[in-house]
């Protein structure tokens, strides 16, 4: 593909996922290039983005949407700020690939795909960990039945911060940062992923240090009319093996589900008393991500990731936040 025919992205925020991982990615791509980064701090981001073959830093997140070079953004900014400025880059005409979780609440992700269908554009959340091809190996594992009818997802996804970091983003009560937002929405769409269906009810509860207002350990349980996904996340814990599958007649170990590197990561299938180690291809699964995007603004493809799965994820992110807060049991019945 000539550069001119590249999709031209523009990012708004010179967030480090976005200067270490995407930004990266994009470059790196077989169908698109970034051609300007919106900070308000340029200054920072600006020896970054030379060394990253960004043309232009600008002073303000609103610049990106005005260049009329760029044909879609990235949205790394923190997770009060997705629905704003999805909105702004839908009537800019901007294609956008959003942050992980998308919105809030699912009323924003419905109000976000609205705007963004009647602009003519496309929108997606950004689950990199979807596009890579440990996924489809997984997949293949549960549709050849060896492990029978799915009965539990387990998961983790846990790490360690800096907790007295008060301007770490994810600990912020106002720009809606806590354990659930930052890495939960990863149990919630592998298990929704996994068991093919939308849990039933939620039960949860958390750890939400007075100092901060935000949950820095969460501990859940999903209800699948087929079986059941507990799953922790954690700010303040060290990591561990990320997911596991388990059937009526085998199980699946994923150690590396959400953060598989570019180095082959590795699985195993214990079935009928044998256990089976795969070390699967390494791939870089932003790189992916980002040309499957631009794949589809460019070529029209299908996006792997349609935006009401965006709607569904938050929806159980919101059952979970009120099980947390209740103390009780929810039914996803009840959050519209």
């Amino acid at each position: 593909m000539t550069a001119s025919s590249k999709v031209r992205w523009g990012v708004v925020s010179a967030a480090q996922i976005g200067l270490n991982h995407v930004i990266p990615a994009i470059q790196r791509s077989s169908n698109g290039r970034v051609v300007c980064i919106g900070t308000p701090h340029p200054e920072r981001a600006r020896e970054r983005a030379e060394k990253l073959g960004v043309p232009r830093v600008y002073d303000s997140y609103g610049a990106v949407l005005d260049d009329p070079e760029v044909e879609a953004v990235y949205i790394p900014l923190p997770n009060s700020m997705h629905r704003d400025w999805t909105l702004r880059a839908a009537a800019a005409g901007k294609h956008v690939l959003c942050e992980k979780p998308m919105a809030l609440t699912a009323a924003d992700c419905r109000e976000m795909i609205a705007a963004c269908r009647r602009h003519g554009v496309l929108l997606m959340e950004a689950f990199m960990y979807r596009f890579h091809p440990q996924q489809a190996a997984i997949q293949q594992v549960l549709a050849s039945g060896r492990l029978g009818a799915i009965k539990m997802v387990r998961s983790a996804f846990t790490f360690r911060l800096n907790l007295a970091d008060a301007t770490n983003i994810r600990l912020s009560r106002e720009l809606w940062g806590g354990a659930l937002m930052d890495v939960g929405c990863y149990c919630l769409n592998a298990a929704r992923a996994y068991f093919g269906a939308e849990p039933l009810s939620v039960l949860a509860s958390a750890r939400i240090p007075p100092e901060l207002g935000v949950d820095t350990t969460l501990h859940g349980l999903l209800d699948f009319e087929a079986g059941a996904a507990p799953f922790v996340v954690s700010l303040e814990m060290a990591g561990q093996p990320q997911l596991e599958i388990v059937g009526e007649r085998g199980r699946m170990e994923i150690p590396s589900c959400f953060t598989p590197g570019e180095a082959p990561p590795a699985l195993a299938v214990t079935a009928e008393g044998k256990r089976e180690e795969r070390v699967l291809e390494g791939a870089n699964s932003y790189q992916l991500q980002v040309e499957a995007f631009a794949g589809s603004v460019r070529a029209g493809r299908e996006l792997l990731l349609p935006p009401e799965d965006a709607v569904a994820n938050t929806r159980v992110i919101e059952a979970v936040r009120l099980a947390v807060a209740d103390g009780r049991r929810v039914m996803l019945s009840s959050i519209p």
